[in-house]
C-alpha cells in the first residue's frame, strides 16, 4: 500500500484507515444503497414499526405493502429524474447549495438527474403523439374496461399496429417516460386547445399515476381505488388488505405454473346467494387460480378410485374449477400454444396483447364518447334471471358463462347488421342509439329464455324471432313505425291516415309481400282500437293501397282501373262522392272534385259509378 501513490493517505503507516478512507467508504456504501434503492426512509421505518403494533396492523401494513424501503425509494428516484425535480432542484437546491447544506458535486447530481428526466418525459410526449405508446386510461371505468377486456388495449404499454406490449417491468427508468405520455393524454382530453398553465399542473401532479402503478406500490392504489368507490370504507380496507395478504401465500411459480396448463384465461365467479360472502369468495378463488392443475394425462393413467379424486381436485382446488374468462362479445380468451404460455409466463417480462377493433367497436365508440351513455357498451348480464311468475333464479358459474358467451355472441353479430344497414346509417344519432338499446334487449332475452323458458317475455321480441325475418331489417322497420305514429300523434294526424304512411313505409322497403304483410300484422293492424285481420296486399304499391279501401271501394275499382283511372286518383275522387255528410249536395261535391283539379266528366263518372252500382 505505501508503494501506490495515490492512495497513501488512506492507510497510516501502521496500517489503519484514515478519515479519508472512511469517508470513502461510507460514500460508495451511500451510492450502492441509493442505485439499489436501499438508502434509509423515514416513511418505510414508519411503516414498519407501524406493522409491528399489533395482529390488525400487521395484517393492513403487510397486506397493503409487502414491500417498503424499495418501492418508496423506487417512487424518491422518480421524481428526482423528472421535471419536478428540476423545480425542486432549481429552488430548494439552490437555496441549500448556498446555505452548504449539499455540496457542488450533490447539486450537479441532482441538476444532472432532473435534467435527464425532463428529457425522457419529453420522449414519452413524443411517443404517445405518435400512437406508438399507452399510458394509463382516460379515467373512465366504463370505456377503460371496453379498451381492456373487448379490444385489447393495455396501459402502461407499447403499441405498434394491432401488437401492444406492456414495459411496466421497466420501472423505474419508464416512469419519467410514461408521465410524458401522461401529459400528452391531458393534453388529448383538452380537445386539442393546448396545454395551459393549470392544466399543465394538473398533469405534473399525474405523475402519481405511472410512479404508484409502475412501482410494488400498486396493491396500495388498488386498495385506495377501493376505498372510493366503497361506502363502507372501514370494510373496504379490511377486505383489501385481508386478500392482498392471503394472496401473498400461493408463490408466484404456482400461479404461472397454473396459466401454463390452461388453454384458455380463467377468471372466477361468485355466487350472490353462498353462504360465503362476496369478497371472501373473490380472495379464495383468485388465490384457486394460481393453483396448478393435474394434467389429464396424469388422471387417465390413474386408477379409478384416484383418478375420481383428481378430477374433484382439480375442479373445487385448482385454476381447471375457474370459468373461461370471455370478453365483451363472448369470445374465449385464449392462452396461445404450450410453447408460446411458457415463455409468456417465464421468459417474457411483460404481457402481450392483439389489439382487434373491428368497425362496430369505433361506431359504438364513437357514440359513446359524444353522449357518455354506458348503455351503448355490451355489459355484464345479471347473475339472477327474473321469471314471469314474479321470482327470480340465480345462475350457476356454468349457466352464467353460457349467458355471457351467448349474449356477447349474437349482440356483436346483430349490431354488426344494424350497423352496417342502410336504415342504420341515414339516422340521426339519437335514432341510433334507440336501434342500438333495442339491439340489446332483443338478444338479452332471447338468451335468457334459452336458460328458462319462465322469464318475462316482451311481446315485439317474440314476435320478431318467430317471423323469421332478419331481426335487424325488422327491428329498424319497427322503430321507424313508432317515429311514424309519434309523429302523427304530434301532428294530430288521424289514425287511419297514420297507419296508410305506414304501410307505405312497409311498401317502400326491400323485403317480399309475405314479409311486408308479417310486418303488417305485427306493428300496424294489432295497434287498432277495434282489431281487425290485416288483409293489406303487398305484392305492389296498388294492390298495396287498393286492400286498404273499403269493401264498397275495393268492388268499384275494377271498373275504374279498367277506365283508366289510376289508384290515387281514384281513392281521392271516390272520397267525395261517397261522403254523406248532411248539407253535402252534388252541387258543392262537384265543385270541390273540380277544385282537386277534375273534370265534370270524371266526376259524372265516378257519381254514376258509385250510386248506379250500389247495393
Amino acid at each position: 500500500m505505501s508503494r501506490c501513490p495515490t492512495c497513501w493517505h488512506m492507510t497510516t503507516p501502521d496500517g489503519h484507515e484514515t478519515a479519508h478512507l472512511a469517508r470513502a467508504r461510507r460514500y460508495a456504501t451511500a451510492e450502492a444503497q441509493r442505485a439499489t434503492y436501499r438508502d434509509a426512509s423515514k416513511l418505510a421505518t414508519t411503516l414498519n414499526q407501524l406493522s409491528r403494533q399489533g395482529k390488525a396492523a400487521n395484517l393492513i401494513v403487510e397486506g397493503l405493502m409487502p414491500f417498503k424501503k424499495t418501492p418508496i425509494n423506487i417512487v424518491k428516484r422518480a421524481v428526482e429524474y423528472s421535471p419536478i425535480g428540476l423545480l425542486d432542484t432549481a429552488t430548494r437546491g439552490v437555496r441549500d447549495l448556498r446555505r452548504g447544506s449539499i455540496t457542488a458535486s450533490q447539486f450537479i447530481d441532482r441538476l444532472s438527474a432532473g435534467m435527464v428526466g425532463s428529457q425522457i418525459v419529453a420522449l414519452g410526449v413524443w411517443a404517445a403523439a405518435s400512437g406508438i405508446v399507452r399510458a394509463s386510461g382516460s379515467g373512465d371505468d366504463d370505456r377503460d374496461g371496453y379498451d381492456e377486456y373487448t379490444l385489447g388495449y393495455q396501459d402502461y404499454a407499447i403499441q405498434i399496429g394491432d401488437n401492444s406490449y406492456t414495459i411496466d417491468w421497466m420501472a423505474p427508468a419508464v416512469m419519467p417516460f410514461m408521465v410524458g405520455a401522461e401529459l400528452y393524454r391531458m393534453e388529448q382530453l383538452e380537445q386539442g386547445d393546448g396545454i395551459s398553465v393549470a392544466t399543465l399542473l394538473d398533469s405534473l401532479s399525474l405523475i402519481s399515476e405511472p410512479l404508484v402503478s409502475l412501482s410494488m406500490m400498486d396493491g396500495l392504489q388498488n386498495t385506495l381505488t377501493q376505498i372510493a368507490q366503497s361506502d363502507n370504507k372501514i370494510a373496504s380496507i379490511a377486505t383489501s388488505a385481508t386478500g392482498q395478504y392471503v394472496s401473498q401465500a400461493v408463490p408466484t411459480l404456482f400461479g404461472q405454473l397454473a396459466r401454463i396448463g390452461q388453454e384458455n384465461a380463467k377468471t372466477t365467479y361468485t355466487d350472490p346467494d353462498s353462504w360465503i360472502p362476496t369478497f371472501a369468495q373473490k380472495i379464495l378463488y383468485k388465490s384457486r387460480n394460481k393453483i396448478p392443475a393435474i394434467p389429464q394425462s396424469v388422471i387417465d393413467a390413474a386408477p379409478d378410485s384416484m383418478a375420481n379424486l383428481l378430477k374433484w381436485y382439480n375442479s373445487h382446488c385448482t385454476i381447471a374449477a375457474g370459468t373461461d374468462l370471455l370478453d365483451s362479445w363472448g369470445r374465449t380468451t385464449s392462452n396461445g400454444s404450450v410453447p408460446y404460455r411458457v415463455f409468456a409466463n417465464m421468459v417474457s417480462p411483460g404481457y402481450y396483447s392483439r389489439i382487434q377493433k373491428t368497425s362496430t367497436d369505433e361506431e359504438l365508440l364513437r357514440l359513446y364518447d359524444k353522449t357518455g351513455n354506458a348503455a351503448l357498451l355490451p355489459g355484464l348480464p345479471d347473475k339472477r334471471l327474473s321469471l314471469a311468475n314474479g321470482t327470480a333464479i340465480v345462475l350457476s358459474a356454468d349457466q352464467y358463462t353460457q349467458l355471457k358467451r351467448e349474449i356477447g355472441v349474437n349482440s356483436y353479430n346483430l349490431l354488426t347488421k344494424m350497423i352496417s344497414s342502410a336504415a342504420y346509417k341515414s339516422a340521426a344519432d339519437e335514432d341510433k342509439m334507440a336501434l342500438i338499446r333495442d339491439c340489446y334487449d332483443y338478444v338479452r332475452e332471447l338468451a335468457k329464455c334459452n336458460l328458462n323458458e319462465n322469464v318475462t317475455k316482451t311481446s315485439w321480441i317474440w314476435k320478431i324471432n318467430a317471423s323469421g325475418i332478419d331481426p335487424a331489417t325488422a327491428i329498424a322497420i319497427r322503430y321507424n313505425l313508432q317515429q311514424i305514429e309519434q309523429q302523427a300523434q304530434a301532428d294530430g294526424t288521424k289514425r287511419t291516415q297514420m297507419q296508410t304512411m305506414q304501410r307505405e313505409y312497409i311498401m317502400s322497403t326491400d323485403l317480399s309481400a309475405g314479409q311486408k304483410k308479417q310486418l303488417d300484422e305485427m306493428f300496424i293492424s294489432r295497434y287498432q282500437f277495434v282489431y281487425q285481420e290485416a288483409n293489406v296486399d303487398y305484392s305492389s304499391s296498388e294492390t298495396m293501397q287498393a286492400t286498404q279501401m273499403s269493401e264498397s271501394a275495393q268492388k268499384r275499382w275494377p271498373a275504374a282501373k279498367s277506365a283508366g283511372w289510376n289508384i290515387d286518383d281514384y281513392q281521392q275522387m271516390y272520397r267525395i262522392v261517397s261522403d254523406r255528410r248532411t248539407g253535402y249536395t252534388k252541387d258543392a261535391k262537384r265543385a270541390d272534385a273540380k277544385k282537386a283539379g277534375f273534370s265534370d266528366d270524371q266526376f259524372t263518372y265516378m257519381w254514376d259509378l258509385y250510386y248506379k252500382n250500389r247495393g
